[in-house]
């Protein structure tokens, strides 16, 4: 089972929301240059946000996930899979989902 607290990370510059700043790691430079991470409480966030899970975020550029509770959404923004790349897609989601789930 999964339990997060609620968190955004998407395309740097693409949407924020307002109320929220940009969380950046300078160990990531990469990470914060690169991706868009909000959350709350922001402390919680940066301790789920490990050298692990950040080094694969660094490694996967373009990837958008969104999470809080028990619910995960993954996806690459103004990207559309095509039929033939589906199974690669799912893959890679189950990827994202077993990082945040060790």
């Amino acid at each position: 089972m999964i339990c997060l607290n609620l968190f955004c990370v998407q395309k740097k510059k693409f949407h924020q929301i307002y109320d929220l700043q940009d969380i950046d790691f300078s160990s990531h430079p990469k990470f914060s240059n690169d991706y868009l991470l909000q959350g709350n409480p922001e402390e919680s966030v940066r301790n789920l946000f490990n050298e692990q899970l950040l080094d694969f975020f660094e490694s996967k550029p373009g990837l958008s996930v969104e999470g809080g509770a028990n619910q995960m959404l993954f996806y690459r923004l103004n990207e559309r899979i095509s039929p033939n790349k589906l199974s690669q897609f799912l893959e890679e989601g189950m990827q994202v989902l077993a990082k945040f789930t060790k």
